[in-house]
């Protein structure tokens, strides 16, 4: 790389280097001396640079490894009170309603110093796990353990104490669930999805949604953002693709049939919650119960696929 590309380089990696920086330090002036101090020994140690690799990444590099000199000899604790890292995670207020850029604040800063350095790393910066392991001098799996703890705890920090509040109350979450809310859809995820997959040992790595905005946003929606800290792929359902399409219509088509036509001829509803009761019990059925054709169950119930697919994997582990 010349010279005059590897100064290009230094200088457009100057926002991430100041953004991690704040992260780490504790005060603006501090950070924009550590991104001067780091942007000086990258300057000298051009010729150590291999041309080719990721020069954010050892940059940051650099700039850790200065940062934990620097507190080394300062015999400090690191924390991030400005939270300006945090607030490039967080979720900003919205019409439709988000998670409070505060708490979430709080609740990053309040993960152990390794885990909120490795979720910084992956989820603002943008590095892969590879890269993150060579900038924290570890291994890979150590930074995919420090992360998946991270996204625990932040699951645990916003979702929790909702659901937690809502069961106490005997509502059944009243106040959010039956309305196109995000935090609704991924309080059904968190209290009923993922705690199913959890019991039979399964990960849950991807979702197929529709395009309700109650699914759908920016990063900064609080599904997306749900999802996206329990390393979770969202996938909408596409125009003129029936492969998603049929899905999602087909599964739409039978519970309008078999439940909603039915329900509503025979039993008088009150409240909504009545008939969230009656339908979640029509799910279990749906998947216990109820024989499925297609190539996926092949006329069997949807449990009985999932425990011949466990089966298999276990014979064959």
């Amino acid at each position: 790389m010349g010279r005059s590309a590897f100064k290009n380089g230094l200088i457009g990696a100057i926002p991430s280097l100041r953004a991690f920086s704040m992260s780490l330090a504790q005060n603006s002036d501090r950070a924009d001396d550590l991104v001067q101090e780091t942007l000086v020994k990258a300057w000298a140690k051009q010729s150590s640079f291999e041309p080719g690799t990721n020069l954010k990444a050892w940059l940051f590099t650099i700039l850790r490894n200065e940062f934990y000199s620097q507190m080394r000899k300062r015999g400090r604790e690191v924390q991030d009170t400005d939270g300006v890292m945090t607030a490039r995670l967080a979720v900003h207020p919205s019409q439709e309603g988000a998670l409070d850029l505060e708490d979430f604040r709080v609740a990053l800063e309040r993960l152990p110093e390794d885990q909120r350095e490795a979720i910084i790393l992956i989820g603002a910066s943008g590095f892969s796990y590879e890269e993150a392991a060579q900038i924290c001098e570890c291994a890979v799996g150590t930074v995919k353990s420090r992360v998946s703890r991270a996204r625990a705890r932040l699951t645990v920090a916003f979702f929790a104490p909702r659901a937690e509040h809502d069961s106490a109350s005997g509502n059944r979450q009243q106040n959010e669930r039956h309305q196109q809310q995000p935090e609704a859809a991924a309080l059904v995820v968190h209290n009923d999805v993922l705690p199913f997959y959890q019991a039979h040992d399964l990960p849950l790595k991807a979702i197929l949604t529709d395009n309700g905005r109650e699914f759908c946003g920016t990063d900064a929606h609080p599904y997306e953002l749900y999802l996206a800290l329990n390393d979770i792929e969202h996938r909408r359902t596409k125009v003129r693709s029936p492969q998603t399409n049929g899905f999602i219509e087909r599964f739409n088509r039978t519970a309008l049939d078999e439940f909603f036509r039915i329900a509503f001829r025979t039993t008088f509803y009150e409240s909504v919650e009545h008939l969230q009761t009656d339908f979640d019990q029509w799910l279990v059925t749906y998947n216990t119960e109820r024989p499925h054709q297609g190539y996926r169950n092949m006329g069997r119930r949807p449990i009985d696929t999932i425990e011949l697919y466990l089966r298999t994997v276990r014979e064959e582990g």
